[in-house]
């Protein structure tokens, strides 16, 4: 998670087979405890994203 300074807001990323999964996942789990706002990433242009999936970087 990259928290605000103020702690007001997050960006976490995710990776999930679609932004749907995602958003729903959040929208069940996390109830009034946070409002989330998903999109997908762009990855060509990104920059600081990791470059392996978390499934292969603890094999």
């Amino acid at each position: 998670m990259f928290p605000s300074k103020d702690m007001m807001a997050g960006t976490c990323v995710w990776e999930a087979p679609s932004v749907k999964d995602v958003q729903e996942f959040l929208d069940n789990n996390t109830g009034n405890a946070a409002k989330n706002f998903c999109y997908e990433v762009d990855e060509p242009t990104s920059i600081g994203l990791p470059n392996k999936m978390f499934s292969e970087a603890i094999a």
